[in-house]
């Protein structure tokens, strides 16, 4: 915790970090006996400004156009009859729109973290990146708000895989890498959904830097 500093000081990541605590855009989660501070996001409505602004960064980062009426209309289908892929295959196709406008390599961290941006736009979902189920941290969580429980039939987990260019140079190395990749994802959801109150669709996405690979998913 910094607890003053210049204007011109902010680019330093420390002061930043509790800049936002001053602003009340973050809190304080726990203080360790070192003096060490944990943040965390406050609620809800401060998680929804900060991925509204993440949006609108990369809207115009890249000149993106977004159906925000397609997605809202698919986000319902989603919780309501189960019809996830419009949602998903929209979003990725977005993704990958974006890479081939810069033209850079990315990481899971990537798609992910646009992905979050944009499952963000519905109320219906609370949206959760990394939460610990059953000893593991599932990389995407969409639980039904409470406000809509009696609306939501259904919620989800995502687990994204990435999988590096030199791993898919040939369709041989490709299938063998995939396949890896559904396994090992597969084992890591059975494990984050039991004993799961709800009836929940687990979703695998593997992907490159520059396709989707696979998404789909599967029932037990």
């Amino acid at each position: 915790m910094v607890r003053s500093f210049a204007h011109n000081e902010l680019i330093d990541e420390e002061k930043f970090v509790s800049l936002l605590f001053y602003l009340g855009l973050i809190t304080i989660k726990e203080v360790s006996l070192t003096n060490d501070y944990t943040f965390t996001i406050p609620n809800k409505l401060i998680r929804r400004l900060l991925w509204e602004y993440m949006q609108k960064a990369m809207v115009d980062a890249f000149a993106l156009k977004i159906n925000n009426n397609f997605l809202k209309q698919s986000f319902e289908k989603m919780a309501r009859t189960g019809e996830w892929k419009p949602v998903f295959q929209y979003i990725i196709d977005k993704f990958y729109e974006a890479v081939s406008i810069r033209d850079f390599t990315f990481h899971e961290e990537g798609l992910k973290t646009f992905l979050l941006a944009w499952l963000n736009l519905t109320n219906l979902y609370d949206v959760i990146s990394e939460k610990e189920k059953n000893k593991g941290y599932a990389d995407i969580c969409l639980e039904p708000d409470r406000r809509f429980t009696a609306y939501v039939k259904y919620d989800y987990i995502i687990e994204l895989k990435y999988i590096k260019a030199e791993e898919i140079e040939t369709p041989a190395k490709e299938e063998v890498a995939v396949n890896h990749a559904i396994k090992t994802a597969t084992g890591q959801l059975m494990q984050y959904a039991a004993n799961n109150k709800f009836k929940t669709t687990k979703i695998i996405i593997v992907a490159s830097a520059k396709k989707l690979l696979f998404m789909d998913c599967f029932a037990e």
